[in-house]
């Protein structure tokens, strides 16, 4: 057993320095194949970590060697030989998008424009703020100041009053 830590360099070394390099290599060979296969491993590898972080991660942590599981299962993604991820996306992911891409097309419109509108009325509320909170702490700093100016010249005439007698 390797331990959580080693697992975790394994996998980034594995699972992201080394894909990104050959990733690199096939883009600036030009080597089309190549980066086809490449963006679907990078495919294929996000929807592993955002199942991984929503639901394995919670559920199955505790399962022995899950660690070593998901260094093996980012092995078996992009090693030539099983290429795992083009077949996992040509069998699965790839008939489930097509089947539904008009449908997540929609919701991901929607999720786009409750986000930009929520976005933009915080925004405003924000601008709201600063503004009243900035006219406000000006009227405050100048209320200080004059208070200040007032204490100055008090003590000033007291200091002169003192003197003169």
């Amino acid at each position: 057993m390797l331990g959580d830590f080693s697992c975790r360099v394994v996998l980034n070394l594995i699972g992201y320095v080394w894909p990104a390099y050959s990733c690199y290599k096939a883009l600036s060979q030009k080597q089309s194949d190549a980066v086809q296969q490449w963006c679907i491993y990078w495919l294929m590898l996000a929807l592993f970590t955002v199942s991984e972080r929503m639901l394995l991660d919670v559920l199955v942590f505790w399962v022995p060697m899950y660690y070593e599981a998901k260094v093996l299962f980012v092995l078996y993604l992009w090693h030539p030989k099983t290429q795992g991820a083009v077949y996992l996306f040509n069998g699965i992911v790839q008939p489930f998008l097509a089947q539904n891409e008009a449908a997540i097309d929609q919701a991901l419109e929607e999720v786009k424009t409750t986000v930009v509108d929520h976005a933009s009325s915080y925004f405003h509320k924000l601008i709201l703020f600063v503004q009243t909170n900035a006219s406000l702490a000006a009227s405050q700093l100048q209320h200080l100041q004059t208070k200040a100016q007032f204490n100055a010249q008090r003590i000033q005439q007291s200091a002169n009053s003192g003197k003169s007698a």
